[in-house]
């Protein structure tokens, strides 16, 4: 054979080798990938199952707490589709229940947009209701120590 017709073949058999390691190295990964799927599958369905139960608390079992838990997978959308109705309903339950936290995260809910410095009458109620439970937070936001 002649040293082209070697090159040639050398050149040819690495580009297939590199061919065969990519396929193999995409293959591994789309592998890998289906396997943080399903991994991400299961965390979902436990993150949700586990809300679940924490609305459950708040409803059943009047827990303060979990009404807060509950309002705040709603404002956020993480876990539950964003509701914000159902995330007042739930923080007016913990606020209700003298959850200091609850009603200061109610304040914030209806402070809206602050850029006229003026603060909407529900949040500033709210605020002060956080604060009378001693929220010091909701204290500074409505300047009452």
């Amino acid at each position: 054979m002649d040293e082209k017709l070697k090159k040639t073949i050398m050149i040819l058999s690495m580009i297939i080798l590199t061919a065969l390691f990519l396929i193999g190295i995409n293959i591994f990964i789309s592998g890998h990938e289906k396997e943080l799927d399903k991994e991400d599958e299961k965390n979902e369905f436990y993150e949700t199952d586990t809300a679940l139960r924490i609305k459950d608390d708040c409803d059943k079992r009047k827990n303060a707490e979990a009404c807060l838990k509950t309002g705040l997978y709603y404002l956020d959308g993480k876990i539950v589709e964003v509701n914000r109705e159902k995330a007042a309903k739930y923080l007016l339950k913990a606020c209700d229940m003298r959850s200091a936290v609850g009603c200061y995260q109610l304040g914030r809910f209806w402070q809206g947009d602050t850029e006229s410095g003026k603060m909407n009458r529900k949040a500033k109620l709210y605020f002060n209701r956080a604060c009378d439970l001693g929220d010091i937070d909701a204290c500074e936001i409505v300047k009452r120590k």
